[in-house]
């Protein structure tokens, strides 16, 4: 089970955990987040038919540098562009230093681009 939350949940917590992955099955990025109080939460986007949404760039080093990490502050900054593309970027800033994971979305304008953020259960 999942629940819809907006990214300032993480501000305070402590990372134990951090994984980007990619499914080939169904061509998914997903970057999976785990908290020392036990919470996890998830950064993904389910794919369609027409478009693909997926982690362009990770700036500040490699994800795994989160871990042990104390989450000072976390933002979300999305940019659209009129040949229907969205770039969505969340900027980390820990006690470790920032982070940002910068996604790319593209498609043929009817079909999401965005990046969704759960906590799961």
């Amino acid at each position: 089970m999942s629940t819809d939350s907006n990214v300032n949940v993480l501000i305070g917590l402590t990372l134990t955990l951090t994984r980007a992955e990619h499914t080939s099955l169904n061509n998914e990025d997903r970057i999976v987040l785990q908290t020392s109080c036990g919470r996890s939460f998830l950064f993904y986007h389910s794919q369609d038919c027409c478009e693909s949404v997926g982690v362009q760039e990770i700036l500040g080093g490699e994800i795994d540098l989160l871990v042990g990490a104390n989450i000072l502050d976390v933002s979300e900054e999305i940019e659209t562009g009129g040949d229907s593309w969205t770039k969505t970027s969340f900027l980390f800033v820990t006690d470790k230093g920032p982070l940002e994971i910068k996604w790319l979305g593209e498609s043929n304008g009817y079909y999401s681009e965005s990046v969704s953020f759960v906590e799961t259960t």
